[in-house]
């Protein structure tokens, strides 16, 4: 240890270098303090660490000595040894899958219920491959190893909104001090979405088919008109199944076109644009042949047989794929 060469007295604040370093040591209600001010060890920086000095044993002898030093550091100081305390004190106990629950229960204040299903399903795989690790502990190459776990279970598309679910939570996180970095940060960029080729649009014959399949089916033909309608305007599935009979004007001469509803879940179309479809004819005649007499605003074009919503998801799976199938095997129209 280098002493530097002004000498102080007895009960006074001593300026020395230590490992290059100028640092204030002195005793204050016999406890020993040590201050770094971050300062370089030359001439200049000595002369301000005598000030400081100074200024150190005028608070202690006028009562005012402040035991945390923080009056005593300089700004950028100050912020260097917050970030070094936010590493230090993230909270140790946060798991992956806690971590993630919390950024959840963050989101659900402004998402559907339908959009927070992605959320659900990415804490099943969280669960999974993390069990109890500690989101602190997330390396990039953890991270990596995930993504490679990932892989064979997920489309790629869904892979990388995963990913990007992660790293907007990790940024949530350091936003609110939980965590200091973020393993997620450029890997979603890394997946590669090969490019899908579109389907084939059916060919008038094969709507034709796929009608009769539905008209003459027992149980499904209660959804020949769904079908009609989706088929005549092109209209989104979620868009057909929300339309409600407000929507519709009282001379069929249009439909008006601005929400949607999927699982329950009324929402804005997913462009967030309302438009207005003109009726042709055809679309006329189906939407006066389907509206009951009674029928009141808010009630729906195209229930479900049951009367509520028609849910998208069981209608492909059951109604959609049974009849698609039964057209297939019907004679050319």
């Amino acid at each position: 240890m280098e002493v530097l060469k002004e000498k102080r007295q007895k009960g006074s604040v001593c300026v020395e270098v230590f490992k290059n370093r100028i640092r204030l040591r002195w005793t204050h209600e016999r406890e020993r303090h040590c201050l770094y001010p971050g300062l370089p060890n030359n001439e200049i920086s000595y002369k301000a660490a005598l000030k400081l000095a100074s200024r150190l044993e005028l608070d202690i002898a006028c009562d005012n000595f402040d035991p945390t030093l923080a009056k005593y550091k300089s700004s950028e100081q100050s912020k260097k040894e917050k970030k070094v305390k936010q590493e230090i004190d993230v909270k140790p106990s946060l798991s992956v899958v806690s971590l993630f629950n919390q950024f959840t229960d963050h989101k659900s204040r402004y998402l559907y219920r339908r959009s927070l299903e992605k959320y659900y399903s990415l804490t099943t795989y969280l669960k999974k491959y993390f069990q109890n690790t500690l989101a602190s502990a997330i390396a990039p190459k953890d991270a990596e190893a995930f993504i490679e776990w990932l892989k064979p279970k997920l489309e790629p598309i869904t892979l990388k909104e995963r990913i990007v679910l992660l790293r907007a939570c990790w940024n949530w996180a350091i936003k609110e001090s939980l965590l200091t970095n973020n393993p997620w940060e450029d890997l979603p960029s890394r997946i590669k979405i090969p490019p899908r080729q579109q389907p084939k649009p059916f060919s008038k014959k094969e709507l034709s088919k796929i009608l009769a399949a539905f008209e003459s089916h027992e149980y499904y033909n209660h959804y020949l008109s769904y079908v009609t309608f989706r088929m005549l305007t092109g209209v989104r599935v979620s868009e057909a199944s929300g339309l409600r009979w407000s929507d519709v004007r009282d001379d069929f001469s249009s439909i008006w076109i601005g929400s949607s509803l999927a699982r329950g879940d009324r929402k804005s179309t997913k462009t967030n644009k309302a438009r207005t479809i003109p009726c042709n004819q055809q679309l006329k005649d189906l939407l006066k042949s389907i509206k009951p007499k009674d029928a009141k605003p808010d009630d729906l074009v195209f229930p479900s047989r049951e009367g509520s919503y028609i849910d998208d998801n069981n209608f492909n799976k059951r109604a959609w794929k049974t009849c698609l199938a039964i057209g297939r095997t019907l004679p050319m129209i």
